[in-house]
């Protein structure tokens, strides 16, 4: 894992889970980077999600935001459905909303990977789909993901590595599973 971000009221929480990984049959390395309030994330998310909510012209002072970021069944390709109302640019804000849910709204994975599927025909039902994240974000700009940390239930890694050889040209796929728990 790249970055972390441990918040808590109680600092001795922290340091209580920062330990149980260092000493825990994991043995992570930490690097504490100070305060969260230096975090480049943290300082531009407000505005990272506004400038999204432009793109789609969503006006952030709109108060009928969606609950969730997906509702319903999976996308499909819709090739008999209407083509878009909005002459936006469909792969640009699946790009930037993919960039958003790397690095701050984790929830929004599996909404933003539909989209991202049809990037290069999309239909008016995918544009619903993007407009319905939107909405979701202009709800939850001001708020957080908050974890209860179990510190009895462990983190666990299974990392499963794989040879390709294909003539000269030899590459390898690895694939890492974290858990928390039995949650993946």
């Amino acid at each position: 894992m790249d970055n972390c971000i441990l918040v808590s009221k109680d600092k001795s929480a922290i340091e209580e889970s920062i330990d149980s990984l260092k000493q825990g049959p994991e043995n992570f390395i930490f690097t504490d980077k100070g305060d969260l309030n230096k975090y480049r994330g943290i300082k531009n998310e407000k505005l990272y999600m506004e400038r999204i909510l432009q793109a789609m012209d969503i006006n952030t002072c709109m108060t009928n935001y969606c609950p969730m970021p997906v509702v319903g069944p999976l996308l499909n390709r819709d090739t008999a459905g209407p083509d878009r109302k909005h002459d936006l640019r469909y792969r640009r804000l699946t790009g930037m909303l993919g960039y958003l849910q790397q690095t701050l709204c984790p929830e929004t994975s599996m909404a933003t990977h539909q989209c991202t599927h049809f990037n290069n025909n999309p239909k008016l039902c995918h544009e619903h789909a993007v407009k319905q994240i939107c909405k979701y974000l202009l709800g939850t700009m001001d708020k957080g993901l908050v974890f209860t940390p179990d510190v009895t239930c462990g983190l666990k890694c299974y990392v499963d590595q794989t040879l390709l050889e294909d003539g000269l040209l030899a590459t390898t796929k690895i694939l890492n599973q974290f858990f928390l728990g039995q949650v993946l």
